[in-house]
């Protein structure tokens, strides 16, 4: 649908936020409660009318099943409409052993039925991912394909993920696959195979001359044949979203990394000289972001029109803002700035027509990657836009008046 060049006007800044939606909530639903803030809490569930900017959040099933506060966040906040399973589609967590029939989806499957009775499902989800080098979630195995194994493993896994949603008794609409998460290091080049834990056993598909980019040509090209043709096929990655325009866009894509002068070209390089001719739709821009260190998010703007140049469609896929508090909890202050910054980023999205779906990384901070596995940020907290207890904070206020506002705007 093509309704958002009309939203300007209606989306609300955040100085008129706390004077005017901040203000005007009213009594509680009958069988609610408030927030410290004045959020109802606690609604009966809320029908999701179909968005023209898809919202969603990355679920995980654990703390679906085991934490009310997570489960209540998720069946009232009227925002979402679609999500990502947070960890268990990644390889080792569906596939057990080097044998073809070695896949278990059962841990994914059981947190897609519990979305399916908090009234989730109409706008599909996005699986996350197929191919990732993070050694953390992938068994010991992989690094021993070579060549020909590692194509092979390809080519078996993107079949058993399209059997098993699009063909199978768990079918299951996919809405957007991260066909390929993390290729480039911080150092701009491609993540060549070898034992270190930033190096990538996928890349064993590829080879050397041509600095391992083959494979990933190689994995785009295969899921392109194999998946229907609505499903949207991304490259994913963190760092691309904020960095320096070259001065020279016309130059190619170097897999060394060496005349890029940032990952952002980097990223955008390779899939406009690789991935979108072997059948990439999109690319993910993992927007993760600290307060106070990241204040200013308007290059976002200029990274999403550049792809749209290309006709290469943009999601923001792992959206939160971290807070350096140093530990403490984050102060009223601190967490009006994190608000702040969730409203650019959506703002941004909301007014670029090729910027097509927001996923915010997590439900509450009781179960965030933050800190525990973000060393670069120790003292970060509060990710979120709800608290540990699932209370409504700054944020969720923006976000929900970003998207009640673009809703109004959308034809039905």
């Amino acid at each position: 649908m093509q309704c958002k060049p009309i939203l300007v006007t209606l989306l609300v800044g955040t100085s008129a936020l706390a004077g005017s939606s901040r203000a005007q909530v009213s009594s509680p639903p009958p069988g609610s409660t408030v927030s410290p803030i004045g959020v109802p809490v606690g609604r009966p569930g809320i029908a999701r009318p179909t968005p023209c900017l898809p919202f969603g959040a990355a679920v995980d099933g654990v703390p679906l099943a085991a934490d009310p506060d997570y489960r209540r966040v998720l069946r009232d906040w009227s925002a979402i409409s679609s999500f990502t399973v947070e960890t268990w589609h990644k390889f080792s967590f569906v596939r057990f052993g080097p044998g073809i029939g070695d896949y278990d989806f059962s841990v994914a499957d059981q947190t897609i039925q519990d979305m399916v009775s908090l009234g989730y499902g109409a706008q599909g989800m996005a699986f996350h991912t197929l191919f990732w080098h993070n050694r953390f979630q992938l068994d010991p195995w992989v690094d021993q394909l070579g060549f020909q194994g590692a194509r092979r493993v390809i080519g078996e896994h993107i079949d058993a993920v399209h059997q098993h949603y699009y063909v199978g008794p768990q079918a299951f609409p996919i809405n957007r696959v991260d066909v390929i998460n993390e290729a480039l290091s911080d150092s701009r080049k491609m993540r060549g195979p070898g034992p270190q834990p930033g190096d990538n056993p996928w890349a064993q598909a590829g080879t050397a001359a041509l600095g391992y980019v083959d494979w990933a040509e190689h994995a785009v090209s295969r899921a392109q044949a194999t998946f229907p043709a609505g499903t949207k096929l991304f490259y994913n990655d963190y760092g691309i979203g904020l960095g320096a325009i070259e001065v020279n866009p016309a130059s190619a894509f170097d897999p060394a990394g060496t005349t890029h002068i940032s990952k952002a070209d980097a990223a955008f390089k390779l899939v406009r000289d690789h991935l979108a001719p072997a059948g990439l739709d999109g690319v993910g821009i993992q927007t993760h972001l600290i307060v106070p260190y990241v204040t200013n998010v308007a290059a976002l703007r200029n990274t999403i029109r550049r792809y749209g140049e290309i006709g290469i469609e943009v999601h923001i896929t792992e959206l939160d803002v971290a807070i350096d508090t140093g530990g403490a909890a984050p102060t009223p202050a601190q967490l009006q700035l994190q608000a702040d910054l969730y409203e650019d980023v959506l703002r941004i999205c909301a007014e670029e027509p090729n910027c097509t779906q927001i996923t915010v990384w997590g439900v509450t901070d009781a179960h965030t990657w933050i800190p525990a596995f973000a060393p670069h940020c120790p003292g970060c907290r509060a990710p979120l836009p709800h608290d540990e207890l699932g209370v409504p904070k700054p944020a969720q206020l923006v976000i929900d008046s970003i998207f009640n506002s673009i809703r109004a705007a959308c034809p039905r």
